[in-house]
């Protein structure tokens, strides 16, 4: 009877365990900013999480000291990760299925 009880709790403990850690995962996939990008010798790369597309694309142009005007859909959100592109791809990869003039 106490070996029975004993992994009856063992058991309990294992999957309270289990469940804590998933949450404390999700907590800090929560807590992860859902937009990271970076320029690097020209190069571009971003990792963005339902992020607002004119948020995206404001960050680039921090980052290149390219002049971003939106006139609509900027709201859009995007999921989008890549490394080491072409400033010029880049913005197309994000801003593909929108009309986007680069001058």
């Amino acid at each position: 009877m106490a070996i029975f009880l004993a992994s009856l709790l063992l058991a309990g403990f294992v999957a309270a365990t289990g469940s804590a850690a998933r949450d404390q995962t999700q907590a800090n996939e929560s807590l992860a900013p859902p937009l990271r990008v970076k320029v690097n010798g020209g190069l571009l790369s971003v990792d963005a999480r339902d992020a607002p597309l004119a948020d995206v694309l404001r960050a680039v142009g921090e980052q290149t000291g390219i002049q971003v005007t939106i006139h609509s859909g900027g709201a859009t959100r995007v999921t989008e990760s890549f490394a080491g592109v072409r400033v010029d791809e880049g913005i197309q990869r994000l801003a593909g299925g929108y009309d986007v003039v680069l001058i």
